[in-house]
């Protein structure tokens, strides 16, 4: 990156992550590949205010027609069994998600045709069958679609996990809120941190979920 002026910070990074409230094994894999690489997170890993920094948090295949995002939940879904087996304690708990269909067209109807496409394993049960497995109401029930491979991620461990991780790695973590700075066309230049320190980097990432309109 260019454009940085003089008396101001400049880190060649060869990668870049702004965290504000969601942490992945994206930056672990980029320090495993020896790239220097600096996590900012706002507020520091699994914080309560963090988007996936909460107890838990569901992962799941299904969205619909968007393959993109079942083919990236299933590539996660990995990973986060990776980093518990690595730990030696589960980070992921597969006990599977059903979604309850009102109507025979839609959301889940789009999942179980995209999941099936793909290759993930899941079932359509009948309001009968499902109720003999769960104790749910069924009476407004079309069908039901569960994804046995889906489950729980224990969110603030697994956070925490990766951030570990990470550094173990040789990546670099500091806690700190950046927001996008210059631009050269439609480049960005460089990110400014709180107190106006400025970080020139050869790529940046921002995985901040709700709060990226604010950067």
């Amino acid at each position: 990156a260019a454009g940085v002026a003089p008396g101001e910070e400049r880190r060649a990074l060869d990668a870049f992550r702004a965290l504000k409230a969601r942490l992945n094994r994206g930056e672990v894999r980029a320090a495993e590949r020896g790239r220097a690489t600096l996590l900012l997170d706002a507020f520091g890993p699994g914080d309560p205010r963090a988007t996936s920094g909460d107890e838990s948090r569901i992962t799941r295949a299904s969205h619909g027609t968007d393959r993109l995002y079942a083919t990236w939940a299933r590539e996660a879904l990995a990973d986060w069994i990776a980093l518990g087996d690595e730990l030696g304690r589960p980070i992921f708990e597969p006990c599977g998600v059903a979604w309850l269909a009102r109507r025979d067209d839609g959301f889940e109807a789009d999942s179980e045709a995209t999941l099936r496409a793909l290759g993930i394993p899941v079932e359509r049960l009948s309001p009968a069958e499902a109720a003999a497995r769960w104790p749910i109401q069924v009476a407004d029930l079309a069908f039901v679609v569960y994804e046995p491979e889906a489950g729980a991620l224990r969110a603030r461990e697994g956070v925490r996990a990766v951030t570990e991780a990470f550094g173990r790695r040789g990546g670099t973590i500091e806690v700190a809120r950046a927001m996008a700075g210059r631009t050269a066309g439609s480049r960005l230049q460089d990110v400014v941190l709180g107190g106006g320190r400025r970080i020139a980097a050869g790529e940046y990432v921002f995985a901040a979920g709700p709060w990226l309109a604010g950067l």
